[in-house]
């Protein structure tokens, strides 16, 4: 065979490993986004290392606008918030960054108030806002009832801060699945150097969701030592995070670290 056939056929075969790691990696990418396939290496990781496991639930977008009925939101119009309970900052109505039903999430709803069967975070603005630290004035966390969810949609939203080009955000509904959670995922060294990548593996797949209950994944560290309710990022609501940044959302605060 000539010089250019040999050159010829290693680019072919270097282009069919391209392909077969392409096809594999795709593939990773997809079961990472399965919440399934998330639950079930987390059960995995727990029998390997007979873990003690904490309820959390991961929170999957469904891709689409929330419908008026829908109570797990981003981004939209509030729901069971009336004008009167409005979180304001600078006699300016706040912008709804989430809103999470918890009345299916005993774990979760056992922090908060009795009677309480939603929680939603507003923040002074969804791009522009300075909630980096607990208490920041920049966030506000509502606890809702059931009658409030009664009174619907509130349309009447705040108009975000004037940029040009204007940013635009996508509103989103989700999903909540339960998961188990060993609790080395939380503690590293419990689970020693023989099964870092497990948990690396596990925190990164858990990362592509938000996450409701169990306990947080700090990015730099432990700044509030309450309950957690939900932490999130942009793999479910369209907003500033900062530089891959999260969002922690507890009954009496929430607040923004990222890298």
């Amino acid at each position: 065979m000539s010089t250019l056939g040999l050159i010829g056929l290693a680019a072919v075969v270097l282009i069919a490993i391209a392909l077969v790691l392409w096809a594999n990696g795709d593939k990773q990418d997809e079961a990472s986004a399965d919440p399934e396939a998330v639950i079930a290496f987390a059960r995995t990781v727990a029998e390997q290392v007979s873990s003690e496991t904490v309820v959390g639930y991961l929170l999957a977008t469904a891709d689409r606008e929330p419908s008026a009925e829908d109570i797990n939101r981003t981004t939209s119009a509030p729901i069971g918030v009336t004008d009167a309970r409005w979180p304001r900052v600078g006699g300016k109505k706040m912008a709804h960054a989430i809103t999470l039903d918890v009345s299916q999430m005993p774990e979760v709803a056992e922090v908060l108030s009795p009677g309480t069967v939603a929680v939603a975070l507003f923040l002074s603005d969804l791009w522009y806002h300075e909630a980096y630290e607990p208490l920041s004035p920049d966030a506000a966390v509502l606890e809702l009832t059931a009658e409030d969810l009664a009174t619907g949609e509130n349309l009447d939203t705040p108009e975000p801060v004037e940029e040009d080009p204007p940013l635009t955000t996508k509103a989103t509904t989700f999903t909540a699945h339960r998961i188990d959670l060993p609790k080395g995922l939380f503690e590293r060294d419990f689970f020693g150097e023989s099964n870092t990548d497990l948990v690396d593996k596990l925190e990164s797949m858990v990362l592509r969701f938000g996450i409701a209950g169990a306990r947080p994944l700090w990015i730099q560290g432990e700044e509030h030592d309450k309950p957690v309710i939900l932490q999130f990022n942009e793999f479910l609501a369209d907003m500033n995070f900062g530089d891959a940044g999260a969002f922690y959302v507890f009954q009496d605060t929430a607040f923004m670290q990222c890298h």
